[in-house]
């Protein structure tokens, strides 16, 4: 079975959707351009919002797909008996982790002459 790299699938799909999304978009400002009256503007706009959530949903649709194509060949790859302890890992570790929390220090920091203010001005 030949090895495939999903994550690059996924990397293409995501630029597809992307330059997909720009071209929907520069329609869009194009045909406001044209558009003469307030509901000539109005019926472009739904429009492309329609455009847009019909291609978000195409996007999920192709990512379930390639992540469903994924596990199927390294569940055939398993009964082969040919995944290595590194993959088995990394998918179990995925499992378990999945992405790291972000920290949000920079904004939580106080700066220290705000209480000093805020006391002085009760006094």
């Amino acid at each position: 079975m030949a090895n495939v790299n999903f994550g690059k699938i996924l990397a293409n799909i995501r630029r597809s959707y992307n330059s997909a999304k720009q071209a929907i978009d520069q329609r869009a400002e194009r045909d406001l351009a044209r558009a003469r009256t307030r509901n000539e503007k109005e019926i472009v706009k739904l429009r492309q919002r329609k455009e847009r959530a019909d291609l978000d949903k195409q996007l999920a649709e192709a990512r379930q797909a390639t992540r469903k194509a994924e596990e199927a060949a390294l569940k055939a790859k398993r009964e082969a008996g040919d995944v290595s302890v590194l993959e088995r890992l990394s998918k179990f570790s995925r499992s378990l982790g999945g992405k790291p929390r972000r920290r949000r220090k920079a904004t939580t920091r106080k700066k220290a002459g705000t209480r000093k203010r805020t006391t002085a001005s009760r006094r």
